[in-house]
């Protein structure tokens, strides 16, 4: 593996960790400045204030609903794309749990920027569930057509 392709891969992982355990501050500094999280029910979220709105509004949601209690996202395939020298595309599946079982999968699609120092970035990332358990807080929280 190559360094950038080690460096988003850690970046990839870093991101649920800390969203599961409620840093979202420090997941919003894993974004660029005019970074962007387009949610599955179209709401999008640019730039670090906007995004540690979002975060702080999803935590409190999680908070007040018992069937989202000890929420894991567990990342599993994994593939990023170069797109030119400072630019890539990754695409991740996920898999989230809580206290009560399997919740909802899907997958992140990302657009990544390399930083001045080299390092990498989210610039944009599109959330995408594909499915829920019935009943589920993801279920409810989004709903399938």
């Amino acid at each position: 593996m190559n360094t950038d392709a080690a460096d988003i891969h850690h970046l990839i992982a870093r991101y649920p960790v800390m969203g599961d355990l409620g840093k979202g501050t420090d997941v919003v500094r894993l974004y660029t400045a005019e970074g962007s999280l387009e949610l599955p029910d179209g709401r999008e979220a640019r730039g670090h204030e906007a995004l540690r709105e979002l975060f702080r509004e999803f935590h409190a949601r999680l908070a007040g609903d018992a069937r989202s209690s000890s929420v894991r996202h567990h990342v599993t395939s994994h593939s990023s794309q170069s797109a030119g020298n400072d630019k890539a595309t990754s695409t991740t599946y996920f898999l989230v749990t809580t206290a009560q079982g399997i919740d909802h999968w899907g997958q992140w699609e990302d657009w990544l920027r390399r930083t001045p120092d080299g390092g990498w970035r989210l610039h944009s990332r599109k959330v995408v569930i594909e499915g829920s358990v019935q009943g589920s807080w993801s279920a409810v929280a989004y709903p399938m057509n």
